[in-house]
């Protein structure tokens, strides 16, 4: 049986239409559950405050009114204290809707009942289970579905205006104690001049005999309350006494120590098993962390030394401040050197085996005036790792901001890469500067790579001819054994020549300052020059130098004293 008002064309059934009464209807939704109509009736100030609201409309009062206008704003007040007069109320926000009440009517509950679907006679209850004033709209819907054929709609009217109440209530000192409140009372309850004049109260000059006075009027600034979505502190952990009762203990300082587990660039042995003072990760679940451990056990099976950035590529679902929490538990990390800040496998020693030359890490410090954008982004953002998922790789034509840690096998760029691998390894390992690679090619790798990132970073594309020309003038320094010709070049071949002098004296300082236990100061290019530098172009900039952030003082930008690798 279809609804009244529906109308059949061609074989189809349209939804039924009504006429909407014309009629005019203000809402107000009471903040508080109305079980006692008399009661929110009252609470919302009874008819005398409510026949502004029913009178002027919401879009006309919404101007501030003046003086002259003689407008009234359209504002519900309601107090959750109605029998308290001296109650403070929470101010209404009107707003102009278009909606329309509807008059649902369903036939009574007799109060008996029967299994669903079953044939059977029907049972007394005896209590009823839902009034139908406190019906919720699933439970409406429930019962007009098992009563499609005998219930009604019918429209009441357009409610145009609704009052919504989303301010917080202030405070309030309770005044019902104080005498001069109870006298005050007393006074206006009743509207008649005899009850005002009986009222006294003392204006004599001089210090006040009574200080029964309320609070001011308004004590909470902010009328919307503010979501502080509190939880429970991530390094704050709760142990049990001997007596069993709980305690807080703070873990961070343990939980910072089994962050990352960093030791010298030439202790004597590495670490071979995790510390056992290391402090657990407090903000991932057990599941979570074994399966963490376990790719990263894999990880290091395939490759022993990894950067940050390898790891937060690979593994992408988890968060790098979570993965440096767990670091300690995989592998342990160079303080300084050239395998600085790499998480390397527990009993892996990179500095036995000329092998590991090619996991030496680069670190860089990009000039800021250069790609002041890509500074200030952060390297280790969800959406960085999500459309970079090659970022620790350089090619030498796409520039990966935030990067500041490349290992030598993730560079690809092909003159780079030339340079790497065509030159035999040193006999005995650096651990302070070069590592396995010569002095002379990781001072012109260094430079020439720090050119091209600085170039790619400024929107520009390298000049690969330079640097082809650079390493041809070195090359021929080499078989005359004659300074380097400065005339035959561009001045930006000339400020390579000059950085690479700067470069070498530095990495060649570094090592000799570690082994003779001592801390240097890097040389600028002014002092470069007077010793013997050849170029010495005065735009020329001084380069890297290597060592641990609070062991060697630099001048201008240094890249092996960059921070460390956020990921």
């Amino acid at each position: 049986m279809m609804a009244s008002g529906t109308r059949e064309a061609g074989g189809r059934s349209y939804a039924p239409r009504y006429n909407v009464p014309a009629d005019r209807i203000v809402s107000i939704e009471h903040p508080c559950i109305v079980q006692n109509f008399d009661n929110g009736f009252k609470s919302l100030g009874g008819e005398a405050q409510l026949e502004q609201v029913l009178r002027n409309k919401v879009d006309e009062s919404n101007a501030k009114p003046t003086p002259r206008s003689g407008k009234q704003e359209c504002v519900v007040g309601v107090s959750l204290r109605p029998h308290d007069p001296l109650a403070k109320k929470i101010a209404s926000t009107g707003v102009a809707t278009q909606n329309v009440l509807i008059k649902v009517a369903l036939p009574k509950w007799t109060g008996r009942k029967r299994k669903r679907g079953s044939d059977g006679p029907f049972v007394e209850c005896s209590s009823v289970s839902c009034h139908s004033r406190s019906l919720e709209a699933p439970q409406l819907l429930r019962r007009m579905r098992d009563n499609a054929s005998s219930y009604s709609i019918e429209p009441v009217g357009m409610i145009t205006d609704t009052h919504r109440f989303r301010s917080q209530p202030d405070f309030q000192m309770l005044s019902d104690n104080l005498p001069m409140m109870q006298r005050l009372k007393a006074s206006l309850a009743h509207a008649s001049y005899a009850s005002l004049k009986d009222l006294q109260i003392d204006l004599s000059p001089g210090p006040l005999k009574s200080t029964e006075y309320p609070l001011p009027p308004s004590l909470t600034p902010a009328p919307v309350p503010y979501r502080y979505d509190y939880r429970q502190a991530p390094y704050v952990v709760y142990k049990f006494n001997e007596d069993g009762v709980a305690i807080s203990q703070n873990a961070s300082k343990t939980l910072f120590k089994g962050q990352s587990h960093s030791i010298a660039a030439d202790a004597l042995e590495v670490p071979q098993e995790p510390p056992s003072n290391r402090g657990p990760a407090l903000r991932i679940s057990e599941e979570k962390l074994s399966q963490c451990i376990e790719q990263l056990k894999q990880l290091l099976e395939k490759r022993p030394l990894v950067s940050s950035r390898l790891v937060t590529n690979t593994l992408k679902d988890v968060s790098a401040s979570l993965l440096r929490e767990i670091y300690c538990t995989v592998g342990y990390m160079f303080s300084n050197g050239p395998w600085r800040d790499l998480l390397i496998k527990y009993g892996v020693d990179p500095r036995t085996d000329p092998k590991y030359r090619f996991y030496q890490a680069l670190l860089f410090q990009m000039d800021s005036k250069v790609a002041p954008k890509q500074a200030k982004e952060d390297a280790t953002s969800d959406t960085r790792r999500k459309t970079s998922p090659n970022s620790h790789i350089f090619d030498g034509t796409v520039y990966m901001e935030g990067g500041k840690v490349w290992q030598l096998c993730d560079i690809t760029d092909p003159l780079l890469y030339r340079l790497l691998h065509e030159n035999p390894p040193r006999a005995v390992c650096d651990p302070y500067a070069s590592g396995w690679i010569q002095t002379d090619v990781m001072a012109k790798v260094r430079v020439i790579m720090k050119d091209k990132l600085n170039y790619l970073a400024s929107g520009q594309v390298p000049p690969e001819q330079d640097y082809l020309d650079f390493l041809q003038g070195l090359q021929d320094k080499e078989t005359t054994d004659a300074p380097f010709d400065g005339a035959r070049y561009n001045d930006h071949v000339r400020k390579l020549n000059s950085n690479l002098a700067v470069m070498i004296g530095n990495l060649n300082r570094t090592r000799q300052a570690k082994e003779s236990g001592r801390n240097h100061r890097p040389k600028t290019q002014a002092q470069a020059s007077e010793d013997g530098g050849n170029g010495g172009a005065e735009d020329s900039e001084e380069d890297d130098g290597i060592g641990e952030d609070d062991e060697l003082e630099f001048e201008e930008a240094n890249m092996y004293d960059a921070p460390r690798e956020e990921g």
